[in-house]
């Protein structure tokens, strides 16, 4: 999906109509439609029609079908390598889920809701990637003890760390130690894309601050 087409992707997407159906299944019950293009179909039509409830119940009725594919295999006899591999996958999916659920909530308002859903999520230690969407997540709620607690920690390098690290900041309302690590972070070229949204968060740190001249950046 292109940036910027998302209303356009949202209008499309109702040709599909429901994916869940048996239409869109073969002969032997497997599913005709990608799960990246399912999981996606479910955000883009609550999109198009504003009903995030909606879109939290095709969730469950997703991790109902990742649960029973897990229980599928774990049950059945076949090369142990194979079938670990695949439990791997469908809880993968079945914790992405979950994160995409806490997102509708947010979305929705739900903040108490939210943050409750988040609280019983299962998130392993060494799981970096899960563990940087919930801080995301806490600091939209304005949960910033628990962002932190759930801030993956990784070797104090890494560019998402530390960006989660400076949002965190700022939800203190600690501007001068925000503006430095944002500083910081528009600073390195390796950022790619995201070096204007540091520029636009570090100009916010210095508002703030009363900064005003450094706010303004000089036309090119």
């Amino acid at each position: 999906m292109l940036i910027g087409s998302t209303s356009t992707a949202a209008q499309e997407i109702k040709v599909f109509s429901d994916l869940g159906s048996n239409f869109y299944r073969d002969s032997w019950g497997g599913h005709l439609v990608p799960w990246g293009l399912r999981v996606l179909a479910v955000r883009l039509q609550a999109i198009g029609v504003s009903d995030w409830r909606r879109s939290i119940a095709l969730y469950y009725e997703l991790a109902r079908e990742a649960r029973s594919e897990i229980l599928k295999r774990e049950a059945k006899p076949g090369s142990p390598e194979y079938e670990a591999q695949e439990i791997t996958l469908w809880r993968g999916r079945l914790r992405d889920l979950g994160i995409r659920v806490a997102s509708a909530l947010v979305e929705m308002g739900d903040l108490a809701a939210a943050s409750r859903h988040l609280e019983g999520l299962r998130v392993s230690a060494d799981d970096h990637e899960l563990k940087a969407v919930l801080c995301l997540l806490y600091v939209r709620i304005g949960n910033l003890a628990a962002a932190k607690q759930a801030l993956p920690a990784v070797d104090g390098e890494d560019m998402h760390e530390k960006i989660l690290c400076a949002l965190i900041l700022m939800g203190e309302a600690k501007w001068v130690e925000a503006a430095a690590a944002w500083k910081e972070i528009s600073d390195t070229k390796t950022i790619g894309e995201g070096k204007d949204m540091a520029s636009n968060n570090l100009a916010v740190c210095l508002l703030y601050m009363g900064d005003l001249k450094e706010v303004i950046i000089p036309p090119s």
